[in-house]
């Protein structure tokens, strides 16, 4: 059965759509429908797809700051091993002391997680955590204050060579700089601009040792005199910041009349205030407009509101003190109604012959006879009175047209109307009803992940009992009594490297236990004294019930765990390093770290 608009489809009158119908009815009815989805669907993807490509940029650039911090520490001290782990502490510190002025909502998170992503194989998740909880971290590294200067900088001051205390040292000034960029990248955009620099100048002048004089240079007689710089020139440098390297402009904004943005100009050198009234160039055609100046500042090209090298001048000032107001039009006179003219007097008598004048007081081009005679008009048109003309009654025909409208378009109007509002009472219920369906969702997904946390604890909980009942290693054990269990004994062989978290580096070491031919059956990863991570081969474990022996290696003393005890040399078993990786592939991360080996040997 049919109903409503689906009657209108239906060709040959059957009560049925058949699929050409049914499609054209259902593009009618929710064409729009789908078209404006799509549409949504398009402009989020796009959207997405932006934001992904901002972020992108933005870890890409925080990438690079952070990799020239790197090299100005390496001009600065040479290599040295710590250089990497000692950069990313003072970059953390920054990063995270900059973040104290930001607001971290989910645009924030977004771009510290394409952070995070971008050095994910040195970072732990609590780096993360850590950044979008605004914790300061290392700041007893990298910081820079009256009361305390951070192990970083004190090392660095301390350890510069003699040549590099002459004077301000310029690879040191670059880290400075560099270290500046990054938190001012990361500051909110209220927060005043901190050079490091100027705030480490106390502790460096300390160590500074007074510049070399200069000879002065001897005049030359026939040396033609330099060019004098222009004079915007001059007054940049004057306005520059103490300790400025340069590349600093002045802009000023100015708005024009109407209100509206202002827009940005360089002032060319001239001494303007907020308040002043100038002359820019406007439009491709550089077009003199006027306006009032709001605001003057200085700022380098990278905090300036608009490229530099593409901005305009300031002309002039201007002598206007104000915006012109708006002249009013004088009020014309109605079009019925005429400007009363003074008729001239008729003479009854024709004149007296007059001499015409040199120049005629009238604009009329034919020629003034010698003997002009003035004759009246004939009596009909002197003496008869015009017609009056008749007016529109403009009063009664607007009258009868809201009179029809009353009549006629009222009626409609109110049904209609009453139709919105029943149609939006409808609209009002549904959304409650949806708003209220979604409460009920969340809260019952919220129930769900509850109890989902807690059957994962209970689980977790029961199988660290199963592993302590099966006499394994297991989360929590202390690393001093790894080699005492029932089931593994003693390790076959252990490795030592580092982990990156949040409040430092650390030191940690994995312990291996083997079966037949060198084969891996069980591995536990010690920190800070306890077991932190367990995992078992596959193919070896019941459970936690071993299915094969537990052999410790022909060699234990040639592995990274440092042990000693026996006297064995890997050049004595194996040929050449090839053959030790090749037997041995799980005790070197690829075959040089065997070569590695086989030299130390």
């Amino acid at each position: 059965m049919l109903y409503g608009s689906q009657k209108r489809f239906d060709k040959n009158g059957d009560g049925k759509l058949k699929g050409a119908e049914w499609q054209r009815w259902y593009q009618y009815a929710y064409g729009n429908e789908i078209e404006a989805k799509e549409t949504r669907r398009r402009a989020n993807a796009a959207a997405e797809q932006k934001r992904a490509q901002i972020a992108a940029d933005f870890a890409d650039h925080v990438s690079d700051l952070i990799n020239w911090m790197y090299r100005d520490l390496a001009h600065l001290e040479g290599e040295r091993e710590d250089q990497a782990i000692r950069t990313m502490h003072l970059a953390l510190y920054v990063i995270s002391t900059a973040l104290q002025t930001q607001k971290v909502d989910e645009s924030i998170r977004y771009l510290l997680r394409a952070f995070w992503n971008e050095f994910q194989p040195t970072f732990d998740e609590s780096v993360y955590q850590a950044l979008c909880a605004k914790q300061i971290m290392f700041a007893e590294i990298g910081e820079i204050s009256e009361k305390r200067l951070g192990s970083f900088w004190r090392n660095l001051l301390d350890n510069l060579p003699p040549e590099r205390r002459v004077g301000k040292d310029d690879d040191l000034q670059e880290l400075l700089d560099d270290t500046s960029r990054l938190y001012n990248y990361f500051s909110s955009d209220s927060t005043p601009i901190i050079d490091f620099a100027e705030k480490i100048e106390p502790y460096w002048a300390s160590v500074r040792l007074p510049d070399e004089p200069e000879e002065p240079e001897e005049d030359d007689e026939d040396e033609e005199p330099e060019e004098e710089s222009e004079p915007w020139t001059d007054y940049y440098k004057k306005t520059e910041p103490v300790g400025n390297s340069g590349g600093y402009y002045q802009f000023c904004k100015v708005q024009f009349k109407g209100g509206g943005s202002p827009y940005a100009y360089l002032t060319g050198g001239l001494p303007l205030a907020v308040g002043d009234f100038v002359v820019v160039p406007v439009g491709n055609r550089n077009a003199e407009k006027s306006g009032r100046v709001t605001d003057v500042f200085v700022c380098s090209a990278q905090d300036a509101p608009y490229p530099p090298g593409k901005a305009k001048f300031v002309l002039r000032k201007s002598e206007q003190t104000a915006f012109p107001e708006k002249k009013t039009p004088p009020i014309e006179p109605a079009k019925n109604e005429k400007a009363a003219t003074p008729m001239p007097p008729v003479p009854v008598e024709p004149p007296v012959a007059q001499s015409v004048p040199e120049k005629p007081a009238s604009f009329e081009v034919e020629p003034v006879p010698e003997a002009p005679t003035f004759t009246l008009p004939p009596p009909s048109e002197q003496d008869e009175p015009k017609k009056p003309k008749r007016r529109i009654p403009w009063g009664w025909l607007a009258a009868a047209a809201l009179a029809a409208f009353v009549i006629f378009a009222v009626p409609p109007l109110e049904r209609i109307s009453e139709t919105n509002r029943q149609q939006i009472a409808a609209q009002q219920a549904a959304e409650q009803e949806k708003r209220e369906q979604e409460e009920q969702q969340a809260e019952q997904a919220r129930l769900e992940e509850e109890a989902k946390q807690l059957r994962q604890q209970e689980e977790r909980e029961a199988a660290l009992q199963a592993e302590k009942d099966a006499g394994i290693p297991y989360v929590g054990m202390l690393e001093s009594s790894i080699d005492s269990t029932r089931t593994l004994g003693t390790h076959g062989m252990a490795k030592s490297g580092w982990a990156y978290k949040k409040d430092g580096t650390f030191k940690q070491m994995t312990y291996y236990w083997y079966t037949n031919n060198r084969t891996p059956i069980f591995t536990a990863v010690c920190q800070d004294g306890k077991v932190i991570e367990t995992q078992k081969s596959d193919g070896y474990w019941s459970g936690n019930a071993l299915l094969v022996p537990v052999v410790k290696p022909d060699i234990p003393t040639t592995f990274h765990s440092g042990n000693s005890g026996s006297s064995g040399s890997i050049r004595d078993d194996y040929d050449s390093p090839e053959d030790l990786y090749e037997d041995n592939p799980w005790d070197y991360e690829d075959e040089d770290e065997a070569w590695d080996e086989w030299e130390n040997d």
